[in-house]
C-alpha cells in the first residue's frame, strides 16, 4: 500500500465516523417550536378621531387642491385651475363660490 491509498483510507475511515455521530445527534432535535401568527396592519377598529360639533362640507379628497387655492384668493384660482384644467377639468366658476368674501 502507498502512502496516498493509506492516507484515503484513514480519511474515509474519519469521516466515516465523524459523519455517523453527526446524523444520530440530528435524531434527538426537539420539533420546531410554533411560530407566532402574523399580524397584520390593517386597522380593525375605528379610530379615534377629534371630531368637532360643526361638521364641514364633504368633498371629495381630490379637490383639496382647488379648495386650498379658493382660500387664497381669485388669482390663486384661477393660476391653479389653468395649470390643471388638463388633469381635473375643473372650471373657475364651479368653485367661485369658494373665494373668500370681502
Amino acid at each position: 500500500m502507498n502512502c496516498h491509498n493509506a492516507t484515503f483510507a484513514v480519511a474515509a475511515l474519519v469521516f466515516a465516523c465523524v459523519g455517523t455521530s453527526c446524523y444520530a445527534g440530528d435524531a434527538e432535535v426537539a420539533p420546531p417550536a410554533r411560530e407566532a401568527p402574523a399580524v397584520v396592519a390593517q386597522a380593525s377598529a375605528p379610530l379615534a378621531s377629534n371630531t368637532s360639533p360643526v361638521q364641514r362640507e364633504a368633498f371629495p379628497p381630490l379637490q383639496s387642491g382647488v379648495r386650498q387655492a379658493a382660500a387664497e384668493g381669485p388669482t390663486i384660482l384661477r393660476r391653479y385651475v389653468n395649470r390643471t384644467r388638463m388633469i381635473y377639468n375643473y372650471y373657475y366658476y364651479d368653485f367661485a363660490r369658494l373665494l373668500p368674501q370681502e
